[in-house]
């Protein structure tokens, strides 16, 4: 099936030249796959990426899944804090192929999650996540990263017990 985000960005970097943005994007494909699939068809790295190098499928394995042995076989799982974390690289990446400026509406069809879970991640990344109010584009949702960063500061407790 076509990624929506990645054949617009695909079109965006022929126009421009970027062509160093196109690793980056084949990447976030294999992510979005990997996000996608069925939990129960994890352990078939080799069909679930055809064609894809060895090294990088075991890479992304290693980062985002874990093994474990059940009746004498290897099982991959992922757990939803893996899961997370994926979403996490997904959205870091297309902040970067962007340029710090993504509409995630295609990124929210593509990986089958909500976009009020992509608007929370991308807040918790340090985005400003905003309603564009342009005629054409009215009501996108566009994930914003002002650089510098700013985070919230740092609460400190006033009393209580010390930890040892």
């Amino acid at each position: 099936s076509e990624l929506l985000y990645i054949s617009k960005a695909v079109v965006s970097t022929q126009s421009t030249g970027a062509h160093l943005y196109l690793s980056e994007l084949l990447y976030i494909s294999y992510l979005i796959t990997l996000l996608k699939l069925p939990r129960k068809s994890l352990s078939n790295k080799k069909t679930n990426f055809p064609n894809t190098p060895s090294v990088v499928i075991d890479s992304i394995y290693k980062k985002f899944t874990s093994q474990g042995q059940l009746d004498g076989k290897i099982r991959t799982a992922m757990s939803d804090k893996q899961r997370n974390k994926l979403i996490a690289h997904i959205l870091a990446l297309s902040l970067i192929v962007d340029k710090f400026c993504v509409r995630f509406e295609e990124l929210c069809k593509d990986t089958g999650v909500k976009s009020r879970i992509l608007a929370d991640t991308y807040r918790s990344m340090g985005c400003a996540v905003n309603k564009l109010k342009v005629d054409k584009e009215k009501g996108q949702l566009v994930a914003v990263m002002k650089l510098p960063v700013k985070l919230p500061p740092v609460v400190l407790r006033k009393g209580g017990k010390k930890r040892e």
